[in-house]
């Protein structure tokens, strides 16, 4: 039986928000690669530069699977991603996962500790 993903699409102020959730799977590796597989499906479906998408890492090991996740699209050829909020890193370790895992933000990341305001940015017009 396949695994059943968490990632959803939410509506925030009237705008649909694409979150997944990688944190807290802890050696859960099959539903690791399910969640990702579901969430870089919706990527590759969106059109350029329209995507707003939520990511969770709270809890979560930077596995190899999601050092490329985030490596694969700071690279999409489509660039589907209009700005992505990441949820759960200390800047510790967004210095360390850049540096010694050699992980790629996508160009219009950025990364916040409360949920809330993650979602009042992906919803504003500027950066």
């Amino acid at each position: 039986m396949k695994p059943s993903t968490q990632a959803k699409w939410v509506t925030y102020k009237e705008v649909p928000l694409w979150c997944c959730d990688l944190g807290g799977l802890g050696s859960d590796h099959p539903r690791l690669l399910a969640e990702i597989a579901a969430a870089q499906v919706v990527i590759d479906q969106q059109v350029e530069n329209s995507l707003l998408i939520a990511v969770v890492l709270t809890d979560a090991a930077l596995t190899p699977e999601i050092v490329a996740f985030f490596n694969t699209n700071a690279r999409h050829p489509h660039r589907p991603i209009r700005k992505m909020a990441i949820l759960g890193v200390s800047d510790f370790q967004r210095f360390w996962y850049r540096r010694v895992k050699h992980v790629s933000w996508p160009q219009k990341s950025k990364f916040f500790d409360d949920w809330e305001r993650a979602k009042d940015w992906l919803v504003t017009e500027g950066f």
